[in-house]
């Protein structure tokens, strides 16, 4: 389809899906970051969760908004209102299950990463290893969710130290939320680095491929049209 639409329509068309796409993602990341920090906070730092009661309001809106018969009418009026054709495939609950399964694994890898540099830097015990998990999930979900803040800046930072210091000495869980963040930018950037690069080469490859494409069907194209020159000398004489 996209092959024969013109250029403004292919424009209309291929486009705002990556950004749907991506935006469907952040809502799962914040939905399953909310979900856990409500799981664990209220047995490792209620006082935070007394604080900031008001990011955890999301958590019914967004559950409601992930199930697969309202995320795909809803995605496909967000479509519609780009111009774009709507969904060929709707969303599923297996899908929607690999995309939370995947999440979770995430969030636990960053609480590690918290725990990490607290048993470092103040030798939190194993036993803190929930409170980090479910700070730096609602840290980071809250940041998110303050989009008038560019990635959560000084707010995940807030977030983390006052969940971390129901444990943690003050300076050492600033110090904490001050390196976890220098880290996950730096990871962020590498990866979206790399990921660029391999966009680049896969793209200078597929044009390699179509300019050598486009040379073969040119010289098949002349060689046949020789062959029936020839011909017809041939026959002429």
């Amino acid at each position: 389809m996209m092959a024969t639409a013109p250029p403004d329509s292919v424009s209309l068309i291929s486009l705002p899906r990556p950004w749907v796409s991506i935006a469907t993602s952040l809502v799962i990341t914040v939905g399953t970051g909310l979900v856990l920090a409500l799981l664990t906070l209220p047995f490792t730092s209620p006082d935070v969760i007394r604080h900031y009661w008001w990011v955890l309001c999301a958590v019914p809106v967004i559950i409601t908004g992930l199930c697969p018969p309202v995320l795909g009418r809803a995605l496909d009026r967000v479509l519609a209102a780009l111009r774009s054709q709507p969904l060929e495939r709707r969303p599923s609950w297996r899908g929607l299950g690999r995309a939370v399964a995947w999440n979770l694994a995430g969030w636990l890898l960053l609480g590690v990463l918290v725990w990490t540099l607290a048993s470092d830097m103040a030798g939190l015990r194993g036993s803190a290893l929930l409170l980090s998990v479910g700070g730096y999930s609602l840290a980071y979900s809250a940041g998110m969710l303050l989009i008038v803040i560019p990635g959560g800046i000084g707010a995940r930072e807030l977030i983390l130290v006052a969940a971390l210091s129901e444990q943690l000495p003050h300076g050492a869980a600033v110090a904490v939320a001050l390196v976890s963040r220098v880290l996950t930018t730096a990871s962020d950037l590498s990866l979206g680095a790399v990921g660029f690069a391999l966009g680049r080469g896969a793209a200078g490859s597929d044009a390699v491929g179509s300019d050598a494409g486009g040379s073969d069907s040119d010289a098949a194209d002349s060689d046949t049209g020789a062959s029936r020159t020839g011909a017809t000398s041939a026959t002429s004489a």
